[in-house]
């Protein structure tokens, strides 16, 4: 998209991906994996922005929070891992291995990590201990008190917002009525935005593609890990299946209709 090309606010839609407390609030189970590239990145402030910009100039705005569980994953076969987002999702021998890698050669203070780069004790060797009293407890954030899975209060919903329910995968569309939403309001262009960029928001923006629909990537406005997974999902996946823009190249491009309709009048 070249500078002077524009996208109509009508037709175009940010999609906010699991914009909960896990990653953006001190104690969340995500929160400690994330912290430094979100603290550098400013992605609480840019997605604020982005928000309030986008609204003001008509684009619709779609939450996609995670889906929390019943207590006791009535839903899975007895027996199986409990699921918890990405944690959830690793097998015990993979946590074990994580835990050993940071009890075993890292003990001693300002030793570097091989697992996530920071020194000892990493925020990885604290991570993994909740994740592990989570499990023993089978419980997750949300549940009992913890409010892991809901909206950040930094992001809380706007009249005219939408709310998409259902999402248990990384894939936003599935199981979700995400899709109809977005054709039921005539949207062509998805400016995602969220959690964690080479996962649930990459994965979203593939499903997005080969739906039909333009995607977008508002790279200041996502996070993740580690600033080089971040730079490979924006340098190689991304503009293979849509277009990469800030927050302010985003609002640039977006024109509202009464801008459109005086162009049109001359």
């Amino acid at each position: 998209m070249t500078s002077a090309t524009k996208i109509a606010a009508a037709k175009t839609a940010v999609v906010l991906i699991e914009p909960r407390s896990d990653f953006l609030s001190p104690g969340g189970t995500m929160y400690a994996l994330i912290k430094d590239e979100g603290a550098r990145r400013k992605m609480i402030d840019n997605l604020a922005g982005l928000l309030a910009g986008a609204r003001d100039q008509g684009v619709k705005v779609m939450y996609v929070p995670f889906h929390r569980f019943e207590r006791g994953f009535p839903e899975l076969k007895p027996g199986r891992p409990a699921y918890g987002g990405l944690w959830g999702t690793l097998m015990p021998s993979r946590i074990e291995q994580i835990r050993e890698r940071h009890q075993i050669g890292y003990r001693d203070e300002g030793e570097v990590c091989l697992e996530c780069g920071h020194a000892w004790p990493c925020d990885t060797a604290v991570a993994m201990e909740k994740i592990r009293e989570l499990r023993d407890r089978s419980a997750l954030p949300g549940i009992e008190g913890l409010d892991g899975p809901e909206i950040a209060p930094q992001l809380r919903l706007k009249a005219g917002d939408i709310i998409i329910e259902g999402k248990k995968t990384l894939d936003a569309f599935h199981s979700t009525a995400l899709d109809y939403l977005l054709r039921a309001n005539e949207i062509e262009h998805v400016a995602f935005t969220g959690f964690r960029t080479n996962w649930c928001v990459e994965s979203s923006a593939r499903s997005a593609y080969d739906k039909g629909y333009h995607v977008i990537l508002v790279s200041d406005c996502t996070g993740t890990d580690t600033d080089e997974e971040q730079r490979y999902a924006e340098t190689f996946i991304f503009p293979k299946i849509g277009e990469v823009m800030t927050a302010a190249e985003f609002l640039t491009a977006v024109e509202s209709a009464t801008a459109i309709s005086a162009a049109f009048r001359g």
